[in-house]
């Protein structure tokens, strides 16, 4: 086998040190991949003032890969001014305040939405972006397992405070509503209500004064 320039084995060898067609795809698809952004978990830095738009920071820092092909990871610049994602619909909007380190999560629309945002109905997109980071929006609610939630039913439906000193709570038996020591139930027998160690007892055919203590579904455990 020979080696010397020019010679048939030289070229061979020449050649099979150069990328494969399936490489040079790969990379591009990888190149193409990493600047394409679907969503991400992110912590509030401003609490929202006017209860549609807030600033956020990504949670995961992005890999870069530098001139000597080594891999760092960067943080993202923070998001201004991102939509906040309400859940609602039918002229009702469930809602929450934010506070600053709350986490989330925000998702990039498919095609830029700016001149949707602005005008609302069916609009061209505003540039030929696609999952760009100029197109997010704001999911409040995501939990990292540090601040994962405590005493979550697994019977009913709540709206509560982290801490369950207000709740309101709804099952398929009942209705119950609580702030700290006060608590209000409705059920399919009777309506009940409870302060400290007084209560009042409604149903069919009597009111009384003091009843059983009937709370469920609402401690911290």
């Amino acid at each position: 086998m020979s080696n010397d320039p020019g010679s048939h084995d030289a070229a061979q060898a020449a050649l099979g040190n150069q990328p494969s067609m399936e490489d040079v795809v790969r990379a591009v698809v990888s190149a193409m991949r990493a600047e394409t952004f679907t969503s991400l978990p992110v912590i509030v830095t401003k609490k929202s003032e006017d209860g549609h738009t807030i600033s956020v920071k990504a949670a995961v820092k992005i890999p870069q890969r530098q001139d000597d092909n080594t891999i760092t990871y960067v943080e993202l610049p923070e998001f201004i001014d991102i939509p906040i994602n309400w859940s609602g619909s039918g002229g009702l909007t469930h809602t929450f305040p934010t506070e600053v380190g709350d986490e989330g999560w925000i998702d990039f629309s498919t095609r830029g939405h700016g001149f949707w945002r602005e005008n609302g109905g069916v609009q061209q997109p505003q540039d030929g972006e696609v999952n760009g980071l100029a197109s997010g929006r704001f999911r409040p609610g995501a939990r990292s397992d540090p601040r994962k939630l405590q005493g979550v039913s697994t019977s009913s439906a709540q709206t509560r405070t982290d801490d369950k000193k207000s709740l309101h709570d709804v099952s398929s038996t009942a209705i119950t509503t609580i702030r700290d020591g006060a608590a209000h139930q409705v059920n399919g027998m009777a309506v009940q209500t409870e302060v400290g160690n007084s209560q009042h007892h409604v149903d069919a055919t009597t009111i009384q004064q003091v009843t059983r203590k009937f709370l469920h579904n609402c401690g911290i455990g």
